[in-house]
């Protein structure tokens, strides 16, 4: 009869050992890009009047490359309407955190594969006041280069104080709705603009709705939450496409924009009219397949990337389904740490549910799986439901050879392929499972062993 001691030793412990090997695989650092690098290029604190903190900003300049000098300086926050960050020169601002900010140099030489540290001091006025302060370093390189020609590196270090205990007012305006260039066979791009009028900095999405002159809606365009803040006293530009789903006769249309903060509070409303002179015909045709009652259906994009197959019986008449792309950008925002792919479309052409589920097949593609770092099952079809407006993450079954997802749904809108959240196993779950599978193996044995005695 084998012993405890040989079975501890030919079993549990070379498989304790591999999982301990398993959790001991170094991770390669990510090799230094060529260039200029800097980190600590976000100073974002809460501060309370008299408060004194530092933050450091290290400049690194790439091994193959030659001796630089740079200088640096202090300056108030702007943005440009994408919310990109600026240095601006507004002496006036009420926001400003440009002269509580010192910096312990302000020209550095920067070396081959060397570092240089800046050092910037916040020294927080005792009058400080209510709601946000905002500033911007800016660090720029000495022109570099041979002839006419001089190139020049610069780095704009934002910085977002919050003052602790104090009221913080969001509010807005939306300042103009416009539409661009409106093309025949094209979307027709509505441009919102937005001014933060409170004290503080926060971030938006916004809801536009298309109607006719008869007031039925024709669209309702979510845009996705805004990469960044826009600060108190400045712009932003929310751009949104509207993308008709049959020809537009001649007459008015109206526009209506409800801009959102993040937590869902509406800040401002408003709505403008567009005029179409002559029909307008809308972008290139939707993919449709007519369903009927008692016969199944499959509708099919071109190469087969989107294939939605309809059992017999999933309506009560015939009914034209149609499916085309929708922009990315204009997705209505994901839970919180998902991501979206490339993937988009929109579904129409039925306002209520399927009597019978249909079964809905995408395409993936490797960018879309480089996103789940290479897990196709972190892949999943997703819609959008208006009436709850939230997302429906649905149970997505994934074909790694054929590249392919799979769901069933009888729910039409807005679709997109999202990236779920990494799962994340501890080291205690997987030492929990190594014991359980060895007790297992053990109880195993000890069965086949006593069946071998008796």
């Amino acid at each position: 009869m084998i012993s405890l001691t040989y079975f501890r030793s030919v079993f549990i412990i070379p498989l304790l050992l591999s999982v301990m090997m398993t959790l001991s695989i170094p991770i390669p650092a990510a090799s230094a890009g060529m260039g200029i690098t800097v980190s600590g290029a976000l100073l974002e604190a809460e501060v309370a009047p008299g408060d004194v903190l530092t933050h450091k900003i290290t400049v690194t300049l790439g091994t193959n490359e030659l001796l630089t000098d740079a200088t640096a300086r202090v300056g108030e926050l702007g943005q440009k309407g994408d919310g990109t960050c600026i240095l601006i020169d507004n002496p006036t601002c009420r926001f400003s955190a440009r002269e509580y900010i010192s910096l312990d140099k302000y020209s550095i030489q920067l070396q081959p594969g060397m570092s240089q540290d800046i050092v910037a001091t916040i020294r927080i006025p005792k009058d400080v006041g209510e709601g946000g302060r905002y500033a911007l370093i800016n660090i720029q390189t000495q022109p570099a280069g041979d002839g006419n020609i001089g190139i020049v590196s610069a780095f704009n270090i934002p910085v977002y104080l919050t003052v602790r205990n104090t009221e913080v007012i969001n509010q807005g305006k939306i300042i103009s709705i416009a539409t661009g260039e409106i093309t025949s066979g094209e979307p027709i791009p509505i441009i919102t603009t937005f001014q933060n009028t409170g004290n503080y900095h926060y971030k938006t999405k916004s809801e536009v709705k298309i109607a006719d002159a008869t007031g039925e809606i024709l669209d309702t365009i979510y845009s996705g939450l805004t990469a960044t803040s826009v600060i108190p006293e400045m712009c932003r530009e929310n751009r949104v496409l509207f993308i008709p789903g049959k020809e537009l006769l001649p007459g008015d249309y109206e526009v209506y924009v409800n801009i959102i903060a993040e937590d869902g509070t509406l800040i401002d409303e408003g709505k403008t009219k567009f005029e179409i002179r002559v029909p307008l015909l809308p972008p290139t045709a939707p993919v449709v397949q007519t369903v009927m009652p008692a016969e199944s259906a499959l509708l099919q994009t071109d190469g087969g990337t989107i294939s939605i197959d309809f059992p017999q019986g999933s309506v009560t008449a015939p009914i034209d389904i149609t499916v085309r792309d929708y922009p990315t950008s204009q997705l209505p925002p994901l839970p919180s740490k998902y991501q979206a792919t490339t993937i988009c479309f929109r579904i129409d052409g039925i306002s209520g549910l399927l009597l019978e589920q249909a079964t809905v097949t995408v395409k993936y593609s490797q960018s879309d799986l480089e996103k789940a770092d290479g897990d196709a099952s972190r892949l999943k079809l997703a819609y959008w439901d208006e009436v709850t407006g939230s997302w429906t993450i649905l149970k997505t079954s994934a074909d790694t050879a054929g590249m392919t997802l799979t769901a069933a749904t009888n729910h039409f809108s807005i679709w997109t392929v999202t990236v779920i959240p990494a799962t994340n196993v501890t080291i205690s779950a997987i030492i929990g499972a190594v014991a359980i599978c060895a007790f297992a193996i053990f109880g195993g044995s000890l069965l086949l062993f006593k069946k071998k005695e008796n």
